[in-house]
């Protein structure tokens, strides 16, 4: 379990890290956002 929480944390932690980082002007827009967050819920579905 703890494992699993750090994997999730750190997997947020680099996923932000590089949006700021490759997609600055995208990382600003709302719809990015949203889209994002479904891409992730579908595939976090399948785990």
């Amino acid at each position: 379990m703890l494992i699993w929480v750090l994997m999730l944390i750190g997997g947020g932690t680099l996923s932000i890290w590089l949006d700021l980082r490759w997609f600055p002007t995208l990382f600003a827009h709302l719809v990015y956002h949203t889209v994002t967050l479904v891409i992730g819920v579908l595939l976090l579905r399948l785990v």
